[in-house]
C-alpha cells in the first residue's frame, strides 16, 4: 500500500471521526434542551410560562435545522454550527433565569363583607429582592369596562423567594359590580435598602376569579 493510500485514509478516517463526535454533541445538547424545558415546565407556573416576552422555548425543529446544518457543511465551517449551538442554548438558559425573575401577583378570592368587597391577593415574589415598598395605582372596571374608581395600595413587604397574601377592603364597593382590575402603573417600588426597582417590568398578574387582574 502506497504513503499516499494511508494519508488518505487517515484524513477520510479522521473527517468520519469527526462528524460523529459533532452528532455526539448535538444529540447531547438536544437532550439537555429537552430536561430543561421539562424541569421547567414542572417548577414555573403555567401563568409565567405564557408570558412570550419572557420564556421562549427552543423548539426541536431548531435542533433538527441545525443537525441538517451540520451536516451539509464542509469541516472547515463545522465549529461555526457548533458556536451556534452554543449560543443558542445560552438563549435558552438566559430565557429560563428570566422567567423566574418575577413578582407574580394572583387575585385569589373575592368576599362581601357588608358594603365592602374583602380581596385577598397571593403574592409571589421570585426575585433575589425584598421589596419594602410596592404601591400600585390600582383602577377599578365593571363589566362594560366602565370605570368605578382608583386607589392606591400598598402590598409590601415582600420577601425575596417567599408567597405571601395580601387582603384589602375596598369600601362602598360590590364584588359582583366588579369586572376587571387594572395595574395602571407603579407608584413606588423599593427594596429594603431603599433602592428602586422597576417592578412593573417584573410583575406577573393573573386571577382565579370571575375578575380579571391586568396591567
Amino acid at each position: 500500500m502506497q504513503p499516499t493510500d494511508l494519508k488518505t485514509r487517515a484524513i477520510k478516517a479522521g473527517y468520519i471521526y469527526c462528524l460523529f463526535f459533532q452528532q455526539v454533541i448535538l444529540y447531547a445538547l438536544q437532550m439537555i434542551i429537552i430536561c430543561i424545558q421539562l424541569i421547567t415546565m414542572l417548577f414555573f407556573k403555567t401563568s409565567t410560562l405564557k408570558q412570550k416576552r419572557f420564556y421562549r422555548p427552543l423548539r426541536l425543529k431548531h435542533v433538527v435545522q441545525l443537525k441538517r446544518l451540520v451536516i451539509k457543511t464542509p469541516l472547515l465551517n463545522d465549529m461555526s454550527a457548533i458556536h451556534t449551538a452554543t449560543l443558542l442554548f445560552a438563549t435558552l438558559l438566559s430565557s429560563v433565569a428570566a422567567a423566574g425573575n418575577t413578582i407574580n401577583i394572583e387575585l385569589n378570592k373575592v368576599e362581601q363583607r357588608n358594603k365592602n368587597c374583602r380581596t385577598y391577593l397571593v403574592a409571589d415574589n421570585n426575585t433575589r429582592l425584598a421589596i419594602d415598598i410596592l404601591r400600585l395605582d390600582l383602577v377599578l372596571f365593571d363589566s362594560n369596562e366602565i370605570i368605578i374608581r382608583n386607589m392606591a395600595l400598598n402590598i409590601a413587604p415582600l420577601a425575596s423567594a417567599k408567597k405571601s397574601v395580601k387582603a384589602f377592603d375596598l369600601k362602598n364597593t360590590a364584588c359582583n359590580n366588579i369586572g376587571s382590575m387594572l395595574v395602571n402603573s407603579v407608584l413606588e417600588c423599593k427594596s429594603k435598602n431603599n433602592t428602586a426597582v422597576d417592578c412593573l417590568a417584573l410583575l406577573r398578574l393573573s386571577s382565579k376569579t370571575s375578575i380579571s387582574l391586568i396591567k
